[in-house]
């Protein structure tokens, strides 16, 4: 299976992306991650030319069979960075009508970014983008500027098992849609 990992801030030192690029070493063994961030992606406008990476990034929804978001929460909300490429996607792309999405967040916060996710998932299954979202387990990394070493790894055994938890539900529920 090959899932494509967005991280949606463009944040320099951001814990979404570190969460991210620590699953793609942890579940190597099990699964195919392709690990992106919404850096560099200009904040969309319907009246301006369809950016070259926005191509790229439906280019690569298309060919994973699933996608995983995980957001930061700003303002009980997904960051404005990562809203306007789900704006440049549901506009000009048809990129993740009926793919298999799942969301996770890092958050400072102790709740871990669950408002975020909440709003996340009701953009995602609006008219345009059309995603099949999976409702099963959850996860939300509370604290996150403290929940990694620095190698990059999750420190402590919940925050991996429950991790763990997540992309094994999640893995399976992707099965069950083909």
């Amino acid at each position: 299976m090959k899932i494509l990992a967005i991280a949606g801030s463009n944040a320099e030192h951001s814990s979404n992306l570190k969460l991210l690029q620590f699953m793609q070493r942890h579940f190597a063994k099990t699964v195919e991650i392709d690990v992106r961030d919404v850096k560099g992606i200009p904040m969309f406008c319907e009246d301006a030319e369809f950016p070259k990476a926005v191509t790229e990034l439906g280019q690569a929804i298309k060919a994973a069979d699933a996608l995983v978001f995980s957001t930061p929460e700003e303002q009980n909300s997904v960051p404005s960075s990562l809203k306007s490429v789900l704006e440049w996607l549901s506009y000009h792309c048809d990129a993740l009508r009926g793919k298999p999405v799942g969301i996770i967040s890092a958050s400072t916060q102790p709740q871990g970014g669950v408002r975020a996710q909440n709003r996340l998932r009701t953009i995602l299954t609006s008219n345009g983008l059309d995603c099949l979202m999976f409702n099963g387990a959850e996860y939300a990394l509370g604290e996150a500027n403290y929940a990694f070493d620095n190698q990059g790894n999750l420190k402590g055994p919940g925050s991996v098992k429950a991790l763990d938890n997540y992309l094994e539900t999640f893995m399976t529920w992707v099965q069950a849609q083909k």
